[in-house]
């Protein structure tokens, strides 16, 4: 995060853009390489997986060291609202104003070696069963999950591989610096640590 006249800004993780990048080219090389061997050419499959493995994994790699040597804002959050660059709704970032949010809401989901993390961006226009379930803490690891299905609307997803700061951090730091916006707007925030 920095702290800029204009507002919040969060970069996109390097190191682990630069990781997806390795691991894109670590499907690539072997293909290239191993292409030309002889069992490799007596296999019908050689240029199957030639022809689809390597644009894939080449474009992504190419892809991810472009992001990570050159990274843009994944999120500027500030007066007007929260530009979004990452989510992937919008090219080249759009913003989100602080009167089409209704919630924030962070979700931290355990899997067998690490923990994932979401923060979803839900619209304003919500019915008022939702507006409470939203804001009942208590639910907050299926909130999300069941707000798309009472609202029918469009959310925003961001995860936590996409930031370069952590999800609860940031759900504080927008507290902090944009209550106002946040009171005025009637927005709830819902961080779990």
């Amino acid at each position: 995060m920095h702290a800029q006249p204009h507002g919040i800004v969060v970069y996109p993780n390097r190191l682990k853009l630069l990781g997806l990048a390795a691991l894109s080219a670590v499907f690539v090389v072997p293909v290239l390489l191993l292409r030309n061997s002889a069992s490799a050419q007596a296999d019908p499959r050689t240029p199957l997986v030639t022809f689809c493995g390597v644009p894939l994994f080449g474009i992504a790699m190419i892809f991810f060291l472009a992001r990570a040597l050159r990274p843009s804002p994944s999120l500027v959050i500030n007066d007007e609202g929260i530009v979004d660059g990452v989510s992937g709704v919008w090219p080249n970032g759009h913003l989100v104003p602080w009167s089409y949010i209704a919630g924030l809401v962070a979700v931290t989901t355990k899997q067998a070696f690490w923990k994932q993390r979401r923060l979803y961006i839900f619209p304003h226009d919500l019915t008022p069963e939702s507006r409470v379930f939203l804001a009942r803490s208590r639910w907050r690891r299926t909130t999300a999950g069941k707000m798309v299905h009472m609202t029918g609307r469009p959310h925003l997803l961001i995860i936590q591989a996409c930031l370069s700061m952590p999800i609860p951090d940031l759900l504080h730091e927008i507290e902090r610096h944009y209550p106002a916006q946040l009171h005025e707007h009637g927005i709830i925030v819902v961080a779990d640590g």
